[in-house]
């Protein structure tokens, strides 16, 4: 009897249970509050996702919460789409506010000079 190669023992390609894939950014509502959970996965492809996405939530006077979690480092670039997002959001009458339990990160936004938005928004949250 032959063995198939690649049957028996786990092969390294394949996941184990312990690593967890998040998606780079998740978007819920809580009555009319719009929550959009950041990862540190998120890139400028994933990025311009969400802002097509969170077009569909920017009607009336819409009330957003960037939550960054313990996020420490994105690229600036990407710092730079968020950025514009807020903006988008204020000129649609609404109100943004950004949470982050990593001092290092708000250190990070605030070094950013193309973040302004972001950095007038984000506080350091004590999870």
């Amino acid at each position: 009897i032959r063995k198939l190669k690649g049957s028996g023992a786990p092969s390294a390609h394949q996941p184990s249970a312990r690593h967890n894939f998040l998606p780079p950014y998740q978007i819920s509502l809580d009555h009319k509050l719009v929550l959009v959970t950041i990862h540190p996965t998120l890139s400028v492809t994933s990025c311009r996702s969400l802002a097509i996405e969170l077009e569909e939530h920017i009607v009336g006077e819409p009330r957003v919460l960037f939550n960054f979690g313990g996020t420490d480092r994105l690229e600036k670039v990407v710092l730079v789409e968020i950025d514009a997002m807020i903006r988008t959001i204020e000129d649609h009458s609404g109100l943004v506010r950004a949470t982050s339990q990593s001092l290092d990160f708000i250190n990070f936004v605030a070094m950013e000079t193309r973040a302004s938005s972001l950095t007038k928004v984000l506080r350091f949250f004590a999870g």
